[in-house]
């Protein structure tokens, strides 16, 4: 049980350290304002969490922003052994990729379609003629 109490001691640690960052952020913000206005202003209670920050919206939901020890644990599973994308065992990879998180399901069925994301490199952000190499 050693390393849950680790996990424990750095998500504390994390915490306060955010609620300090938010803290000076919000006394910047208004310098001329006391602690407590500044308190009332961005924290507050929403079900039995004391000391939310979150938006104040007459008659909606707050936006809040959400704790460390609320965000969902992904565990990463290894490829296994000599595995390749390039080997052309189109069965591992499609189940594979079917459990990934940012895979969605086609309208027609079982086949996962993994959106691409635009990787950027100075090449395609700079004006040709203006990248070193050119």
């Amino acid at each position: 049980m050693l390393g849950w109490n680790v996990v424990k001691v750095w998500s504390k640690t994390l915490i306060r350290e955010v609620r300090a960052k938010l803290k000076a952020w919000a006394q910047h913000r208004h310098p001329q304002k006391s602690g407590g206005w500044v308190s009332k202003k961005y924290w507050q209670t929403i079900g039995g969490d004391n000391w939310v920050f979150a938006t104040r919206h007459e008659g909606k939901n707050p936006i809040r922003l959400r704790s460390h020890t609320e965000t969902k644990i992904i565990r990463h599973v290894k490829v296994k052994g000599e595995a390749s994308p390039y080997d052309g065992n189109l069965i591992y990879w499609s189940s594979r990729m079917a459990k990934h998180p940012e895979a969605t399901m086609r309208e027609s069925g079982n086949a996962p379609e993994v959106t691409a994301r635009k990787v950027y490199s100075p090449r395609n952000v700079l004006p040709r003629g203006r990248c070193t190499g050119d």
